[in-house]
């Protein structure tokens, strides 16, 4: 039986990182998937890579139809949907190297198969070649998400796809419904309807992406509608409605990937359909921990990396502050882009923190014009008493790159005086955020 320091359940952003930081401080190390193709999660394969690759091929294709209005001529441009997914196909298979490089160079282990456990220190893990048994001194699981499905939509990757299915076929359709007005949905309706399909979203929340800024949401629903893209919120879909559409899309949301493991016999806890841990990430039972989707925590990609880097320091005894979720940044990337961090006024209000709220239109903002993206606002909310900087959403052009400026500003506590004396180059799009 193979006994290593740790073994790693799950080869995505927090189990790579988890496995490269324990293995570089030489100890032994498995990271264990249910297969070689499925390295690198479904950040890597089925999520953040492939669709942003989507989503650049789709922004391409919208810049190219504006080319007339930046004085250059451009004729016969067509979308080819098979090239599009090749080339996400192509960027993901260098990435898969590079994380494959790393861990082979880190001499980390890996195992593929179907992991559960046998007891807290053992598992089994069954492939189509062999069973055979490992044994750690700890365990992290990191075995991510799955989609959440509807009763009445069934997933038959023809008609009907989830997020997973959609990105390994790409179907082409003229008129699509997509169910489900979170990130993932509105990412998705985004692309489509910049290749020119007729996309219909629909909700049962009383607007899209529930938990963001008010004023944000208003701003993309205004730019989704003059897009053509429909917009059915409070509303419950039925098997009539999505019969009249080419493709039906669920994007619902997602829930941990936990079902095969057999936690019970490992004494693991669970809290609703979330694995219960402690401020250390370590379950409930002692040499077990869990990370990235499977607890609840955001399940975001960059959230799962932290998540894996701070238990594997904690197996090595290195003491670091605790992961300040309140500094984690929220990446939507739609058209136009939308980012937030720290404190929304939503959120303040419910709290009865007194704010003081600036916003800035890019439309004041000259490098804004010179991309032909003038639409979206900044909106900055500060502590009423002192001052301080305490959270941000932005809608607009790199949204998503320009709110990690304003990190260390939360993070240090900054007040409004400091951060307007920054000077910001001009003509960028940071300046934003100049007084």
């Amino acid at each position: 039986m193979d006994k290593y320091h740790t073994a790693i359940i799950g080869a995505g952003p927090a189990g790579y990182t988890a496995a490269l930081n324990i293995a570089a401080a030489g100890k032994s190390v498995c990271l264990i998937d249910k297969d070689r193709e499925k390295l690198g999660g479904t950040c890597l394969n089925r999520g953040c890579i492939p669709v942003k690759s989507f989503l650049e091929s789709a922004n391409f294709y919208q810049k190219i139809k504006s080319a007339d209005s930046f004085g250059v001529k451009v004729t016969g441009a067509e979308v080819n949907l098979d090239k599009i997914k090749e080339k996400a196909n192509k960027n993901i298979d260098l990435l898969k190297k590079g994380v494959l490089s790393l861990l082979q160079a880190k001499k980390v282990h890996l195992e593929f198969g179907k992991a559960s456990f046998i007891s807290n220190q053992k598992i089994q893990l069954k492939n189509k070649n062999n069973t055979k048994k490992i044994e750690a001194d700890n365990f992290i699981l990191a075995t991510g998400s799955l989609p959440k499905k509807l009763p009445n939509l069934d997933i038959d990757n023809k008609k009907i796809f989830d997020s997973n299915s959609l990105c390994r076929s790409l179907p082409q359709a003229k008129n699509i419904l997509i169910v489900g007005g979170g990130y993932i949905g509105s990412e998705f309706a985004h692309f489509y309807n910049s290749l020119g399909s007729e996309v219909t979203i629909v909700d049962i929340a009383e607007s899209l992406l529930p938990g963001q800024d008010k004023d944000i949401i208003s701003a993309l629903e205004k730019e989704f509608r003059k897009k053509g893209i429909k917009l059915l919120t409070a509303h419950k879909i039925t098997q009539e409605e999505a019969d009249k559409f080419d493709i039906v899309i669920i994007a619902v949301g997602r829930k941990p990937n936990i079902s095969s493991l057999n936690l019970e016999k490992a004494g693991i806890e669970r809290e609703n359909s979330f694995i219960k841990i402690d401020k250390n990430f370590k379950t409930t039972a002692d040499n077990i921990y869990a990370v990235g989707d499977l607890i609840n925590t955001p399940m975001l990609a960059h959230v799962a990396l932290a998540e894996g880097k701070k238990t594997a320091d904690f197996l090595l005894g290195k003491n670091r502050e605790p992961i300040n979720y309140r500094l984690v940044p929220e990446v939507i990337f739609t058209k136009p882009q939308i980012a937030s961090i720290g404190l929304k006024e939503t959120e303040a209000n419910h709290k009865g923190i007194e704010i003081e709220i600036k916003k800035k239109f890019f439309r004041a903002v000259a490098k804004a014009h010179i991309l032909g993206q003038a639409a979206g606002f900044s909106k900055l909310i500060f502590a009423k008493k002192n001052k301080k900087l305490l959270g941000a959403s932005i809608i607009g052009p790199q949204a998503t790159e320009l709110i990690h400026l304003l990190a260390p500003f939360i993070k240090a506590g900054l007040p409004a005086q400091e951060f307007e004396q920054a000077i910001y180059a001009h003509p960028t799009l940071s300046e934003i955020f100049s007084s």
